[in-house]
Parts: C-alpha cells; sequence; structure tokens
C-alpha cells in the first residue's frame, strides 16, 4: 500500500509480513537503519545488511539525489529513517520516498535483483492539458537520461526541457539517478 503524507513522502508498506517488538528481525532492523543513517553523511548510496541469523537478515539501502549536498542527503536520510517506522510500524519490508532521497528495507535480498516495483511517479503540476503528448515527451526525455545517466560515472543526469503546447512554453525538468551497481 502507497501512502502520501503531509511532508512530501510517499511510504509503500509491503503487506508479506510483520515482525514484532522485541524479536531479532526488529533489533537487526534498528542496527541497519542506525547504519544507514550514520553513512549518509558522506555517501549519496549505500547498502548493508545486518544480521545475528540467517534467518533474521534485514537488507537496506539508501540514495540520494546526485544534485544535493552531502547534508540535504544526511537531513533526507534522518528523515525517512524516523518516519518509515511510524508509517510502516511493523513490515517486514518498506520503502520511503522524498524528493531528494528513499530508503529501503526487507528481509529478503534485494541487491543486485532487478525489481521494477512498487512503482511510483511523482509530479509537481496542477492540470495537464494534451496529456498524451505530455507522457509521450516525458517517456522520450526519460529514456534518453537513463542513457546518459548510465554512461557517466556518476550515475546521474538531468536536463530542462522546454515544452510549447497552445502557445505557452512549459519547463519540463528531468532527472534521473541511477542506483551504483552492488
Amino acid at each position: 500500500m502507497v501512502r502520501a503524507h503531509r511532508e512530501n513522502a510517499l511510504a509503500y508498506c509491503y503487506t508479506s509480513g510483520n515482525y514484532t517488538a522485541n524479536s531479532s528481525y526488529k533489533y537487526n532492523l534498528d542496527s541497519l537503519i542506525s547504519v544507514l543513517d550514520s553513512q549518509s553523511s558522506n555517501k549519496g548510496f549505500y547498502s548493508y545488511a545486518s544480521s545475528s541469523s540467517s534467518s533474521t537478515t534485514v537488507y537496506g539501502t539508501y540514495l540520494c539525489r546526485g544534485d544535493i549536498s552531502s547534508s540535504k542527503c544526511e537531513t533526507c536520510i534522518s528523515r525517512a529513517s524516523k518516519n518509515v517506522f511510524k508509517w510502516c510500524a511493523v513490515q517486514n519490508e518498506a520503502i520511503i520516498w522524498y524528493e531528494e532521497c528513499f530508503l529501503r528495507y526487507s528481509n529478503h535480498q534485494i541487491f543486485s535483483i532487478l525489481d521494477q516495483g512498487p512503482f511510483v511517479t511523482w509530479t509537481t503540476y496542477d492540470t495537464m492539458l494534451y496529456q498524451s503528448y505530455f507522457i509521450n515527451t516525458v517517456e522520450y526525455s526519460i529514456d534518453r537520461l537513463i542513457q546518459e545517466a548510465y554512461s557517466r560515472s556518476s550515475y546521474f543526469a538531468e536536463e530542462t526541457y522546454h515544452v510549447s503546447c497552445l502557445g505557452e512554453v512549459y519547463d519540463l525538468i528531468g532527472l534521473v539517478y541511477c542506483a551504483h551497481p552492488i
């Protein structure tokens, strides 16, 4: 279930299972979140697994946008690490997105595995005329940015496109930041 929150955040709380308050899984999850939070001051991307036994391993990762400072990354991950417990209180797996970052944890392996869901589109427009034209422009722009980001060592690309519609010119800002290879 995806939940929108007042803090300009989205949280996806998986329904595949829950943990209990004093369990080994909760202990490992707290350890994982602490490590991810501490790494965010000097790295824009980090992955870690916390385990006291193979059955209670917790895998986690975060990614900050490539165009923000390390202090903004740290602030974003700190906020995410607190709020993910509020919004996905006992779920074994959750993702929280902010505009500048995302944080994810899971009770199963998530590293080096193609996972195309959940899919979230974040838009900041009020009304969209000619939606199919807009969607085609976005798809073309994002495809180009993905190729550009993948070819750069930073795995980051952004561009502003000037889109004309009914005599008006709108700025379409595209941003792609690929997760680093693990």
